[in-house]
């Protein structure tokens, strides 16, 4: 993704195969050499990498954390130029994070895009009862605040009735 002075490579990936996935961040210039490289993560959970955008004073990643007792939270960092974090957040549905699937997140992050103000929009899904997945949208200010979230589509009680 091209951002301000070059362009940011995103993965996601393990030091070895009994260690947890970190997000993995390079900064390439305009020739393809690597201005930075950091990782994001630590031995306590494996992290993900789904989305990120360019922003006016850096980048956002969007993905997940999961702990090793298997625990998911969808998560965003908002890293400077040089690739700092300047905050990194966990975020859960409306429903607290449950999202209907017996205490673990049924939320799933798939899009991540900035806003006019310094915020960020992120797109996914959220599981709301026994097979039923909807969309869901939240919107940060420039601080990583929750502003709103909103979960499109029928809800699983409603799946059996539908207006005539």
């Amino acid at each position: 993704m091209a951002g301000p002075g070059g362009v940011l490579a995103v993965g996601t990936g393990a030091p070895d195969d009994r260690a947890p996935s970190h997000v993995w961040l390079a900064r390439l210039d305009a020739a393809g050499e690597i201005a930075w490289e950091h990782t994001l993560g630590d031995d306590r959970a494996s992290w993900r990498a789904r989305a990120a955008t360019a922003l006016a004073d850096g980048f956002a990643v969007a993905g997940e954390t999961a702990t090793l007792d298997g625990v998911r939270a969808p998560h965003v960092w908002r890293l400077g130029p040089d690739g700092a974090v300047r905050w990194d957040h966990g975020y859960a549905g409306p429903d607290g994070g449950n999202g209907g699937n017996g205490g673990n997140a049924g939320e799933q992050v798939t899009g991540l895009a900035a806003t006019g103000d310094g915020g960020l929009v992120v797109v996914g899904s959220i599981a709301r009862g026994p097979g039923k997945t909807n969309v869901w949208v939240v919107r940060l200010d420039a601080d990583g605040v929750v502003v709103w979230q909103r979960v499109f589509g029928r809800a699983a009680a409603d799946a059996g009735s539908r207006p005539s």
